[in-house]
């Protein structure tokens, strides 16, 4: 008891101090060093990233080629409109018009519920996906819930806490 009240472990190692801001993302000398468990007894220490390497370059490169091909893949195909635009009744269906209004809707969703940038992106790219791939026309009675589960899905996705689906609702 006495150790761990002159801030000593039981191992007899000394807990360095922390200054504050020194945890700090910001702060240079974090981006610099990163810190590695320290042997029985010892200290921790900072440990100096390694310089980047040829092949950390090829790594790099293989994975920016992979997110591109896969990003190529989950597009949204840009006619995905035409296909819900019904001669018969177009009233029931949706149109451009009404995808705007909803992206608008979208957009005060998470202005609403201060989402990040990168929610309400992914949940509008969702609804696109969606509608994309959807053999049936999607009605316009059914667009907003096709938004509600987009940004429920986004924000389960991105946010660390996410509204419920009776959040989305009032």
């Amino acid at each position: 008891k006495d150790n761990l009240q002159r801030g000593v472990p039981s191992c007899g190692a000394e807990i360095p101090e922390i200054q504050p801001g020194s945890h700090v993302r910001g702060d240079p000398q974090h981006r610099r060093t990163r810190r590695v468990v320290a042997p029985q007894g010892g200290a921790m220490q900072p440990k100096p990233r390694r310089p980047a390497t040829k092949e950390d370059a090829e790594d790099l490169g293989r994975s920016f080629r992979f997110l591109s091909d896969k990003d190529e893949e989950t597009r949204p195909d840009p006619r995905y409109l035409q296909r819900h635009d019904s001669k018969v009744l177009p009233q029931e269906y949706i149109n451009s018009n009404m995808r705007t209004i909803c992206c608008g809707w979208m957009v005060e969703l998470s202005l609403e519920f201060k989402f990040q940038q990168e929610t309400l992106m992914l949940g509008i790219r969702i609804f696109d996906r969606f509608l994309s791939l959807s053999l049936e026309p999607v009605s316009r009675r059914h667009l907003q819930l096709v938004a509600i589960a987009s940004m429920l899905l986004a924000s389960k996705m991105e946010e660390v806490s996410h509204p419920s689906v009776k959040d989305f609702s009032k």
